[in-house]
């Protein structure tokens, strides 16, 4: 069993392995024909005889949600997960973060006032705006400068519209919390 091939491939992946886990013992040739028992004829998966996802995503921000983990040094999240083969839900991959516009900010806040969640909520927020919406938001937006005025001019911003929606109240006071 040592010369086939399928020992080599055992051999192979067992040397990949020892990068992440040092310890990892070294497969033996029984191995081979267990997996080839098992496998082949009963349908079974041995522990070591899985496959992984190996992910790194680079991203201009800090995830604020993620299920990897992140890499400072490098500012990317990392994934090393393994990949089902049909027994459980799928594996997935996943961060979220937001990317500021610090200018626009600083220029109509005087600081970056909106990151991370704050952001993503914003923006998702604005997106579902209709059109009449998004030009009244727009315009007190454009019209705000940094200063003592700052939330009283987000305060006095009122809805032009009988039947206002619920999402520019929720602009308004998304803005307002992270005013101080």
């Amino acid at each position: 069993m040592e010369r086939t091939n399928e020992y080599e491939d055992l051999l192979r992946t067992w040397e990949e392995t020892k990068t992440t886990t040092p310890t990892a013992p070294r497969p033996t040739p029984d191995e081979v024909f267990l997996e080839i028992i098992f496998k082949q004829l009963l349908g079974w998966k041995f522990a070591w005889d899985h496959d992984e996802v190996k992910l790194a995503l680079a991203t201009v921000e800090r995830p604020f949600a993620t299920n990897g983990e992140w890499d400072e040094q490098h500012e990317r999240v990392r994934w090393l997960q393994p990949i089902d083969d049909g027994g459980s839900l799928p594996t997935y991959c996943y961060a979220i973060w937001s990317d500021p516009n610090s200018a626009f900010q600083i220029e109509h806040f005087g600081k970056v006032l909106l990151r991370d969640r704050a952001l993503a909520d914003y923006v998702a927020t604005y997106l579902v705006l209709t059109d009449d919406e998004t030009a009244q938001w727009d315009r007190l937006i454009v019209d705000l400068h940094p200063g003592e005025r700052l939330r009283a001019s987000v305060l006095g911003f009122v809805v032009k519209k009988e039947q206002p929606r619920p999402q520019l109240k929720q602009l308004k006071e998304l803005l307002l919390d992270v005013i101080k």
